[in-house]
Formats: C-alpha cells, sequence, structure tokens
C-alpha cells in the first residue's frame, strides 16, 4: 500500500511533463474580448495586474485600465507631439504602486513617466538606465524594481536588477551581475532586450539572464537565495559565433539558432512559468512562444511549444491570460487555469 502514493505521483509527472499540448495542462474557463474605441485595435499589448482590479496594458504610446471582464476605464498618453510631457514612444508594462500612481517605462528611451489614477500626467524621470528600462512591483513603500542596464561597457558584467526610489528619482541599490560579458556572442548582447527578466511574489524576486536557462532567487535586500538550473527540453542554448556579427543580415540568422527568455511569472507559491520565444523570421516580426513551468525546486512540470503569447498572470488567483489564437488583433484573451493533476505534480492539490 506504501507503493501507491508514490506510483500515482511518477504517473501524474509523466503525464504533464511530456505533455504536447497546452491543453493538456490547462483547462480554460472563459474568453474576454477588451473594449475598444475610434478604430484602435491592440496590436503587440504589455500587460499588467492592476492591484485596484483588472489590468493595465500599454500598446504603441500609450496605456488603458479596463475591468476585469474587459471594460475600459480610462486611456492615457496617446496625445501631444513625440517626446512632450504626458507622451509615451513604446512603453512597456504599467505598474500602479501603492499611492494609485502608475509607472510607465519606456523601451526605446529608458524614460519612466508618472501618471496618476486618472491618467493625468504627474512627472517624468529622464533616462533612468542606459537601455530598455522594465519595472516590477515591490512590497517596499515607495519602491519599485527596475530590470535592465545602468552602464553599457564593453568587457565588463553589469548588474541587472535595480531598486527605484520614487519620490528621490534614483537607483538605491544593484544587484545580479550578468553571468557574461557584454559584447560577448558576437556582440549580440548589445542586441537582447530585456536581458534579463523578473517577477515579484511576497518577499523573493525570481529572475533569469535571457540566454541562459537558469533561475535565480534574491530577497529584496538583492542577497542570492539559490540558483536553480532548468532542464527545458526545446530551450535552445546560445553558442558562442566563430567571428563577430558583422552585417545585419548575419545577426537575423543568429539570432533564429538559440531561445531568448521572454518573461517570468510567480503562478502561485510553488510554481513558476517561463515564457520563452524562438525566432523565425525577425525581419517579419515572427516569432514562436513557447510555455514551460517548474517547481521552485526546479523540477520539470511542462515544456510546450508553439503556445498561444501568455500576456499576464494572476498570482492571487491562479489564472492565466493569453492572446485568443483564433483571432489577428490582441484584445480577444483565452483565460486558463492549471489543470488539477499538474498541481498534484506540484504537491499543489489534496
Amino acid at each position: 500500500m506504501k507503493v501507491f502514493p508514490v506510483t500515482v505521483v511518477c504517473l501524474l509527472f509523466t503525464i504533464t511533463a511530456q505533455a504536447q499540448d497546452i491543453s493538456d495542462v490547462i483547462e480554460w474557463i472563459e474568453e474576454i474580448t477588451l473594449e475598444e474605441k475610434d478604430n484602435f485595435w491592440i496590436i503587440n499589448p504589455y500587460v499588467t495586474i492592476d492591484p485596484e482590479g483588472g489590468f493595465l496594458v500599454a500598446d504603441r504610446d500609450r496605456v488603458c485600465a479596463y475591468t476585469r471582464s474587459g471594460k475600459m476605464k480610462v486611456c492615457f498618453g496617446e496625445s501631444g507631439a513625440p517626446g512632450a510631457p504626458g507622451t509615451l514612444q513604446s512603453p512597456d508594462e504599467p505598474v500602479r504602486v501603492s499611492s494609485g500612481h502608475i509607472l510607465v517605462p519606456e523601451v526605446t528611451t529608458g524614460n519612466v513617466s508618472v501618471f496618476d489614477s486618472e491618467g493625468n500626467f504627474v512627472k517624468r524621470y529622464s533616462r533612468i538606465i542606459q537601455g530598455p528600462v522594465f519595472l516590477r512591483n515591490l512590497p517596499l513603500e515607495n519602491k519599485v524594481l527596475v530590470i535592465g542596464l545602468v552602464e553599457i561597457n564593453r568587457g565588463t558584467r553589469p548588474r541587472l536588477l535595480h531598486v527605484f526610489e520614487i519620490e528621490q528619482g534614483r537607483i538605491v541599490q544593484s544587484f545580479f551581475s550578468a553571468p557574461v560579458a557584454l559584447g560577448d556572442y558576437g556582440g549580440l548582447l548589445y542586441t537582447i532586450a530585456p536581458l534579463a527578466v523578473a517577477d515579484v511574489r511576497d518577499r523573493t524576486i525570481v529572475a533569469a539572464f535571457a540566454l541562459f536557462d537558469e533561475l535565480y532567487f534574491f530577497d529584496l535586500n538583492g542577497n542570492l537565495k539559490k540558483k536553480i538550473l532548468l532542464s527545458l527540453p526545446h530551450f535552445r542554448k546560445v553558442k558562442q559565433p566563430e567571428k563577430e556579427i558583422a552585417s545585419r543580415e548575419e545577426w537575423f540568422e543568429f539570432l533564429k539558432t538559440f531561445s531568448t527568455m521572454n518573461d517570468i511569472f510567480w503562478l502561485n507559491e510553488k510554481v513558476i512559468l517561463i515564457q520563452y520565444t524562438d525566432t523565425i523570421d525577425l525581419q517579419r516580426r515572427a516569432v514562436r512562444w513557447n510555455l514551460a513551468a517548474v517547481t521552485l525546486e526546479g523540477k520539470l512540470l511542462f515544456d510546450l511549444r508553439d503556445t498561444p503569447r501568455l500576456f499576464a498572470v494572476d498570482g492571487q488567483r491562479g489564472e492565466m491570460f493569453f492572446s485568443h489564437p483564433a483571432h489577428e488583433t490582441e484584445n480577444y484573451w483565452m483565460v486558463g487555469r492549471l489543470k488539477p493533476e499538474v498541481l498534484r505534480a506540484a504537491d499543489l492539490w489534496p
């Protein structure tokens, strides 16, 4: 009788780890259509869960707040001359902080703009880092996590995570040194954005270097708690080219040879989702989205190729929000949860 529970756990792990389709591991619970106005169609959204309810969605030159059902509440950032106060250039995932203000990073400029809860412009922090800037909320008063490069010097291993003090408008702490030097891999590291991805749950930060299949866990003081090596069957590791990448064509071809971590999410207290991409044709913006799930010990739950794009995760409800493959525009979403057999494999189901 003692053997039976172990056999069941092993069988569940085998079923989930070898899943071939996303519907093998996720049960779809509903569909959401984000409301749109004035013939504006969402093309390439960046999404965060709004702590006040619903979603914050950035796309092209604006940010909109939506209810959980997809009803538009407010949009801002899209009017005015480019670069004027309150306008946005290539905004990434917005973050609402405890004051109610919304911080919006700009991928192309390194700027962070601040808006109030009604979408009114408050102020802008110019070029807080040298490369593209990405944000995550922190359970710290008046602070956010910044992901990106403060310095871009060949041969150095820059720190990739930073604590930004909002009122002071400056970085007060930096950690997570890049595992390789800038300029390595034929100069490729100057072209990958972001070089790191991260997510925060409670008082733990999980991070990854975009080209490697490893996860790093830090406390809020930037101390490394542990590092785990992942075993993702479909993740293609980058290889050092024999020579410097000298042309745009060589760069496009090299990008097709390896995978890049696009995002990581805390799904719950024991499971982390990893979304990574394979470039198929960068000139046509064709990529393959892949999705994996692992436990905090690094046990693989599944690794799937050719999945819908995962926009956001509600780590409190265990809900995942994906693009709907049946629609061309990305204001149509599917919502899913992990199936019970996957949760059992992660010891999260009775």
